[in-house]
Order: C-alpha cells, then structure tokens, then sequence
C-alpha cells in the first residue's frame, strides 16, 4: 500500500475516517479478522493486543504471563518487526491511500453497493464521481451485454453521467429476471376484462369490477395465505355508482409493506377505503360515467369475509380509460387533511383528454386544476399531450406519468386506435396540490 499523492508530506492533523466508514469497516473486520487470526497463530505468527481483541483471541506474543516462552534470535527478529509493522500500520488511515487502492477496493462491490459510500467519505465520493469507474462497473457486472458500450452510447444520447447509464443498465437486467408464474384460483367472476380493479390489503386480494357479460360492479375477494386462491363474491351494501368499465379504482390510504397481513392476530383489522371513478357505461368503448363511488371494506372478524359498504356516491366529469392516484396528507399538506385523489388524462365525451382534476377527500368535491407546464430551452412551455390508458404511480413524493394510448372516438377508440405514447413525466408540486409538469 503506498500513499496517495495528496498525503505527501505528513499532515499537521490527519483526517479522520468517519462514524459510518468506522461502523462499515468494523463490521467487515468481525467476519475476516477471526481466520486471519487463526491462520496467523497456525503460522507461529504473533498478534497485537489490538488484533487480538477484534479476533476474540488471545495474544500469547504480546500479553504479559506468568512463563514467557524462551526465544531465539530469529523469533525476537520477527517479534520487533511485527511491533514495527503494527505500529506504523495503526496510524494509516484509508484516505493516506493512493487512488489506484480506493478504486480497487470499490470493484471489488457491485455498483448498486459501492453507490452509498459517496455519502461516507469525500475520497470515496471522489471516486464514484469518475465515469472510468462506471465503466469498469457496467463491464464487469454485464459482459455478455457489451455493457461499456451501451453506456457510452446512453451518455452520449441524453448527456447523462455513466452512473445513470450504469442504473438504467441495472434495471434492464432486473427486469430480466422477473417471471410469471400461474397461480392455482377458485373463482366465479367468468371471463374478465375492461380493466377490473384488483388490490391488495389487510392479506386479501381483491377484484372490483371490470366487464364480463357488461359492465359489471361485483367485488371478490379472498385470503392471500389460502392455497388454492379462492375468491368469493362480497355482498355490497348501499346505493352504488353507475355500472362501469376501464373505470379507474384507487386504494384510499398508502401502500402497505410488502408481505403485510394486518398487524396483531389479537386485533380486529383496520377498514379502509377504495374510490370508482368513471368508466365506459356502453359497449364498444361509448358512453363515459358521470358518476364516482366511495367503497369502504371492513373486517369484523378475521376469521369472516370482508364487508363493504358503499359511503359515497357523486358527480363528476365524464371520464374512461384515466388514472387516478391517491396523495395522502403527509404529503398533500394541511390544506388537505385527509389527502386527495389526482386524475389525469382519459377520453372525455369521446374525445382523447389531457385535463387534470383533483377530488377533496374531506369533503368529495372536485376540482379542475391549471397545472404548470415545463419551460423548454428556448423558452417554449412544454406539457404532456393528451393520453388515456397510461400509468400514474406516486414515487418519492411525486406522481410519474408512464406511456398510454391516444385512441378515442375520431380514430377507432382505444385500446387499439390512435398513437401510442413512450414518453414519461413528472408531477410535481403536490403540497398544497400546486402542481406543474416536469421532464
């Protein structure tokens, strides 16, 4: 190990490594110091004090007893030069290493590992900023993909940085390793379309709606810890919405932890809410609702099926084929105590809508909203074109608009007609639901 060029010269004050590179390292220490230590001691090798405590050993070589061994020349030589060795050692710190040994010690990580040291210490921040080791990163991890190329050509595409072209690299590869599987299921809902709703919570899963023999607003629902899946029709109490298809359906609260079946066994499970918003009302793709519902599910009894009630049932826009994503109030602020819902795009009265709205949830009145477009480089304002059957997902506190259909009632109606749309956005602003459009 030699010293960097920045460390020639002693330094009046060495920098300390930091809390959280101390924790990493000790935590790394635990797991290698042990064999190290035993295979020293196979070898006749001394131990410091030091590394023998970390080792969880004793150190016969250094510790004062009773009946020190009797020592030759040859094993007192090896002795000073292991007290020279630790003593020069111990005030090494791993920014006195030269680049080369900060850079080689990263590759030894993947680059989703070695990301977070940029936040540990400045040298390793550094080094993470360099696009070579991005490179080295992106080829080591994908050789059969060409890797190094493909991220050169992404940075020069969009003159993003390696490391972004090494993330979406990544993510393609994930995306790789996803696969279906069929899962056995007992059900009546017959053959299914029209986008039924389908969530999940409390450890059930639900199916609302969607088209069978017409316009359907049944809801399922079965136990996700059930082998087979079963799902059985649940009886809904209270005046509905109108019947609907390729209506949007939204979970009124945030998502719960992967895996999650509803807390204490010992406590009754907590009810919550779900909005049915628009939809078709005829076949053939015609005939937007003018009507929203608010489902709310509640649990009795856990060893019961689920009951629902209908607890609201208004007006709205004419509106199919839109999203509709639930902002909960820690992020909604306080003009918003209870959240709010935002619609996006859809067909409205045939015709293929870029429209925002946004429901009220303390009071359930909606609202038209005048979002604020991107300013282009020339100071042009740039805004999404007008879209159904996107995706609209709520992402660290913002809501990405992801791809859709402009298919509506001048060119064979979606889902087959019109362009379709690969272009993504960003919603911002939703404190207060002061909200523009960003690339």
């Amino acid at each position: 190990l030699k010293r960097g060029p920045q460390q020639r010269g002693a330094p009046a004050r060495p920098p300390t490594v930091p809390a959280q590179m101390l924790h990493l390292l000790s935590a790394l220490l635990r797991s290698v110091l042990p064999r190290f230590a035993r295979l020293c001691t196979r070898l006749g090798l001394p131990l410091s004090p030091a590394l023998a405590r970390a080792a969880g050993q004793r150190s016969p070589a250094f510790a004062e007893t009773q009946a020190a061994p009797v020592e030759n020349d040859e094993d007192m030589a090896r002795r000073k030069l292991t007290h020279d060795v630790v003593k020069k050692v111990g005030g090494l710190q791993l920014n006195h290493l030269s680049e080369e040994v900060h850079d080689a010690v990263l590759l030894c990580l993947r680059g989703v590992e070695a990301a977070p040291m940029a936040a540990v210490a400045p040298f390793m921040r550094r080094a993470l900023q360099e696009d070579k080791l991005w490179r080295r990163f992106a080829q080591q991890e994908f050789p059969d993909t060409g890797a190094g190329e493909q991220a050169e050509a992404a940075t020069s595409a969009d003159e993003a940085g390696l490391a972004e072209a090494y993330r979406t690299l990544l993510s393609m590869e994930q995306c790789k390793s996803l696969t279906w599987r069929k899962v056995p299921c007992r059900h009546r809902l017959r053959a299914r379309e029209g986008s039924p709703g389908m969530f999940s919570r409390r450890g059930h899963l639900f199916v609302l709606g969607g088209w069978s023999r017409g316009p359907e607003i049944d809801l399922h629902a079965g136990r996700l810890d059930a082998a087979p899946l079963t799902l059985s029709e649940i009886d809904m109490r209270g005046n509905p919405p109108a019947e609907a298809y390729e209506m949007a359906v939204t979970v009124l609260e945030e998502d719960e932890p992967l895996g999650a079946s509803g807390g204490d066994p010992d406590e009754p499970l907590e009810p919550f809410r779900v909005l049915y918003s628009g939809g078709y009302l005829y076949g053939g793709y015609h005939g937007e609702s003018t009507r929203f519902g608010i489902l709310e599910i509640s649990f009795p009894d856990r060893d019961e099926p689920p009951r629902a009630e209908w607890v609201h049932v208004g007006d709205m826009t004419p509106r199919s084929n839109h999203s509709a994503t639930f902002v909960p109030p820690r992020l909604a602020g306080p003009e918003y105590p209870k959240g709010y819902v935002v619609t996006v795009g859809g067909n409205n009265s045939g015709y293929v809508s870029a429209d925002v709205e946004i429901l009220d949830l303390a009071d359930n009145t909606w609202m038209v909203c005048d979002v604020m477009g991107e300013e282009g480089d020339e100071g042009q304002v740039r805004s999404p074109e007008a879209r159904n059957s996107h995706s609209a997902t709520l992402v660290n506190g913002r809501i990405l608009v992801v791809g859709g259909g402009q298919g509506d009632s001048t060119n064979g109606g979606p889902p087959r007609g019109g362009a379709e749309l690969r272009d993504a956005w960003w919603l911002d602003g939703l404190e207060g639901a002061r909200l523009r459009w960003s690339r």
